[in-house]
């Protein structure tokens, strides 16, 4: 019964969702407003990488890498930039690769040995926090999004084809307008940046 309901909501939540990003994300793929995003991005981290690196020597170029395809990325979801030093592309970077080698063996310990528990704190506490700290973050862009929405279709980013979906949505009484929720939409933003930077 309610096992089966759950799963339902679940299924077409995320097949309204996947719907959303295909239709819409091949618009956006097919513009000439992405080849310039990319081109904008490379040329700018490059430009910061020699202002930080110089080209005298040698350094490693991972952070430099992620950073440049966290900007791609979220500029395609929401309209934002990240610096190498800024908070948020670190707490970002650590919940969507970083926190596996932080944790190393001590997850698998903490849960699969539950004696462990009692001896050792909860290797996830770190991740969690900084998750609850993105999804502020995201939520908050996400608001911002939805006062400054173009109902003309002016869409800059994944995050208004989101919001216009809810709006059309709504307006339609389709069926999944349920799922369009202040709540959701902020969850579907984080994992659209961190699924395509994992």
């Amino acid at each position: 019964g309610v096992y089966l309901t759950m799963i339902n909501i679940a299924t077409l939540y995320l097949t309204t969702m996947d719907i959303v990003g295909r239709v819409y994300g091949a618009q956006y793929a097919k513009s000439k407003e992405l080849p310039t995003l990319v081109s904008d991005c490379v040329k700018r981290m490059i430009e910061q990488m020699i202002d930080r690196e110089g080209t005298d020597r040698p350094f490693s170029p991972m952070l430099h890498v992620y950073n440049l395809y966290a900007n791609i990325v979220g500029t395609i979801v929401f309209s934002e930039r990240f610096d190498i030093e800024q908070t948020e592309l670190r707490k970002f970077k650590y919940i969507s690769t970083d926190f596996l080698t932080d944790l190393g063996n001590s997850l698998f310990l903490y849960e699969f040995i539950p004696v462990i528990r009692y001896f050792m704190a909860n290797p996830l506490i770190k991740y969690k926090r900084y998750f609850k700290e993105m999804l502020n973050y995201t939520r908050d862009i996400y608001i911002k999004h939805d006062k400054t929405h173009d109902l003309n279709n002016n869409l800059r980013d994944f995050c208004d084809i989101l919001i216009a979906a809810k709006h059309e949505a709504i307006a339609e009484d389709k069926q999944t307008a349920p799922y369009f929720t202040d709540d959701n939409l902020p969850v579907v933003l984080i994992d659209l940046f961190m699924g395509k930077l994992f």
